[in-house]
């Protein structure tokens, strides 16, 4: 089982992804806010082996977030998510780089192909 970190601010998206993920047999930890993911990657004792977040959140973006977080955690997948296209949040070099990204609205089938491609890749 699979322990995965998704980071929302709409509480709604959480519940929903929340929920869907528990059904396709994954340990998900929850949080709404960039501050809370740092303190549950810090504090879970296991291993955590992929980061969904969100882009665009108050305080700190979904980037800083996975960037912090792997000074935590060296190994962690990301996949990002976000309602705007990544050519309007990233640079051309991240988009280059063929970043695991999600545009929302997703249709949770073509979410659950992109973590399980996500925690496969090496």
């Amino acid at each position: 089982m699979e322990t995965l970190l998704l980071v929302d601010d709409e509480e709604t998206i959480l519940d929903v992804c929340r929920e869907f993920l528990e059904q396709a047999k994954y340990k998900v930890l929850t949080a709404n806010a960039p501050d809370d993911a740092i303190h549950i990657a810090g504090q879970y004792s296991g291993k955590i082996h992929l980061l969904i977040t969100d882009i665009v959140m108050p305080v700190m973006n979904g980037l800083e977030l996975a960037e912090t977080l792997r000074s935590i955690r060296p190994d962690i997948k990301c996949i990002f998510i976000s309602g705007y296209p990544p050519e309007t949040i990233f640079t051309t070099d991240i988009v280059k780089k063929n970043i695991n990204f999600v545009t929302k609205p997703f249709r949770l089938k073509d979410f659950a192909e992109k973590i399980r491609n996500a925690l496969d890749s090496k």
